[in-house]
């Protein structure tokens, strides 16, 4: 099942103005948003060291005394975001490719000496790379040696960055192609940069999944 955290305290109210303004006041938190937003908005701790309170508007008044709710989150949820995202983004820059490669042909490109080229980008580090990075995050606490603590133990490390190395990885997939494709060099060094770093990460909490309680 993974381990329990408390991700937010949520709290219904009919005046969201009245109620951000009295929380803010008596936790000393402040609203994440810059934007202010009348039905959702989320208060956070400006020293990080506390959980974050949702405020949501409800359209009817309480019919019970309890006007709140926790919402509690595992390790397991991050771990398997990070796969999934890696398995769907690899599939649509094949599929991406793909296209690319038919525009190509359809625009009179001859088979004759066809290169990869600037395909390579989105082939290699979007596709085929981030299809296995996908999979053994998926797989390595499954498949390994080792009893359920340590398997739990897995999914925890590779849950790490959930969010910040897909999108890293991502992003630095497409300013690589599109700074191959275009000639523009600067580009392609940041994007190569970008995904130099996130395949490295994964590289390291995958190698570290692998290693605990054996080193």
């Amino acid at each position: 099942m993974g381990d329990l955290y408390l991700a937010t305290v949520v709290i219904n109210t009919q005046d969201m103005r009245s109620a951000v303004e009295f929380w803010c006041a008596a936790l000393g938190y402040r609203c994440r948003e810059v934007d202010w937003r009348p039905e959702f908005n989320i208060l956070i701790d400006p020293d990080g060291r506390r959980p974050p309170v949702s405020l949501q508007l409800a359209a009817d008044p309480p019919r019970e005394p309890v006007r709140l709710h926790l919402d509690l989150y595992t390790s397991e949820q991050d771990w398997r975001r990070v796969a999934v995202w890696h398995l769907v983004a690899g599939t649509g820059w094949f599929a991406l490719a793909v296209a690319a490669t038919l525009v190509e042909l359809a625009g009179g490109r001859p088979l004759a000496g066809w290169a990869l080229g600037h395909l390579a980008v989105p082939l290699v580090a979007g596709w085929m790379l981030q299809e296995l990075v996908g999979s053994w995050t998926h797989l390595a606490p499954s498949v390994t040696p080792g009893d359920a603590a340590q398997h739990a133990a897995q999914r925890r490390q590779l849950a790490g960055a959930s969010r910040l190395r897909p999108i890293t990885w991502n992003a630095g997939v497409a300013l690589a192609w599109a700074g191959v494709a275009t000639g523009a060099t600067p580009v392609a060094v940041a994007g190569g940069a970008a995904l130099g770093l996130a395949l490295t990460i994964s590289a390291l909490q995958l190698l570290r999944a692998l290693t605990l309680g054996r080193y």
